[in-house]
C-alpha cells in the first residue's frame, strides 16, 4: 500500500519540475558537490514545495532531492540513506527512450541483430529477431540469466527458446538490464551500442 502512495507524489514532482524548467535558466553540471539554489530564483513555488514536503512525511522511509538543471532546490529526509527501490528504472527508461523515439533518433522496429546487441553466451538467430519495442514490452523471448531479481523470478523464467520474440510476456530482468546498458560499460557482458546519434 505504501509503495503505491509514492506514485502521485512522483507525478506531482514531475509536473512542478516541468513548469519550473520552462522558466529558461541555464543548466550546470555538478562536480564533487551539488550547488544549492534558491527555489524562487528558479521559478519554483515555495507553497507547492511545502505541500510536497508535507506529503513526504506521510510516506514511510521517504527522502527526496529536487534537482533543477544541476542545482539542488530542495532536500528532505536522509538522502544519504540507501533505500531499495523496485522497478523505478522502468519509468525512467520509458521516459528516456520516449524522448529519442519522439525526436526520430530511435526506431523501435529495429531488431537486436540490427542494433548489434548480443550477450555471452551469444543470442540465437531467433532471439536476435526481437525488436527494441518487444524488449521495452518485456516480450523479447530472450531468457538468459540476469542480474537482480528474486529466486521466484528465476524459477518462473521460461526455458530458453520456448517462446518466439513478441509472443509471450514475461517480467524479464534481462530485457530491463539490456535497455539500461551502455557500450561504454566494458565490464558488462552484454554488448550494446549507443542508440542515439
Amino acid at each position: 500500500m505504501k509503495k503505491c502512495s509514492l506514485i502521485p507524489f512522483v507525478v506531482f514532482c514531475s509536473v512542478i519540475a516541468f513548469f519550473a524548467h520552462a522558466q529558461g535558466h541555464e543548466s550546470v553540471y555538478p562536480g564533487v558537490t551539488w550547488e544549492k539554489a534558491d527555489p524562487r530564483g528558479l521559478g519554483w513555488s515555495i507553497q507547492k514545495l511545502e505541500e510536497a514536503r508535507q506529503y513526504l512525511q506521510t510516506v514511510s522511509q521517504g527522502s527526496v532531492v529536487v534537482v533543477d538543471r544541476g542545482r539542488v532546490v530542495a532536500e528532505w529526509g536522509d538522502s544519504a540513506k540507501r533505500v531499495k527501490l523496485s522497478s523505478v528504472r522502468k519509468s525512467f527508461l520509458s521516459a528516456l527512450y520516449g524522448i529519442h523515439v519522439h525526436r526520430g533518433r530511435l526506431d523501435l522496429g529495429k531488431t537486436l541483430a540490427e542494433l548489434g546487441i548480443d550477450d555471452d553466451p551469444p543470442l540465437t538467430p531467433a532471439e536476435h529477431q526481437a525488436t527494441l519495442r518487444m524488449v521495452l514490452q518485456s516480450r523479447s523471448g530472450v531468457y538468459h540469466t540476469f542480474v537482480a531479481g528474486t529466486p521466484a523470478m528465476r524459477a518462473a523464467m521460461p526455458v530458453r527458446g520456448s517462446h518466439a520474440p513478441g509472443t509471450f510476456w514475461y517480467y524479464n530482468n534481462w530485457d530491463f538490464n539490456v535497455l539500461a546498458q551502455s557500450s561504454s560499460s566494458s565490464s558488462r557482458r552484454i554488448s550494446v551500442p549507443h542508440f542515439a546519434t
